[in-house]
């Protein structure tokens, strides 16, 4: 278990988590929900993925690594995917790109295609 993260860097460049609408400077701020879309409000294109390469599923089964204290059972193992619509990304990695990602109303990365 990781206690503490200071911070994440790539090539050692600070890297900024992932979200939508982008943030100017990377600014590590949630931009609040008056700045979001909400799925039901727009009319979005369904995810070409014929694009991509197959996706590789990894998720640590070793019980010895299982965390049995998350709120409603989630986040409990490490999970990713590799490849798969997670190939716009450098490197094409991602946990929103495993095969059961959790969290209130989560589900794997897609992008509209149109």
């Amino acid at each position: 278990q990781v206690d503490e993260v200071w911070g994440l860097q790539l090539d050692g460049k600070r890297a900024t988590r992932a979200r939508f609408p982008n943030l100017p400077g990377g600014i590590e701020v949630t931009p609040g929900y008056g700045y979001m879309i909400p799925g039901g409000s727009a009319k979005w294109a369904p995810p070409n993925t014929s694009r991509f390469e197959p996706v590789t599923y990894f998720t640590d089964n070793t019980p010895e690594h299982r965390r049995n204290t998350t709120v409603d059972n989630w986040f409990q193992q490490y999970m990713i995917g590799v490849n798969g619509l997670c190939g716009i990304y450098d490197p094409p990695v991602s946990y929103w790109c495993s095969e059961h990602p959790s969290g209130g109303g989560a589900f794997a990365f897609r992008t509209p295609s149109g």
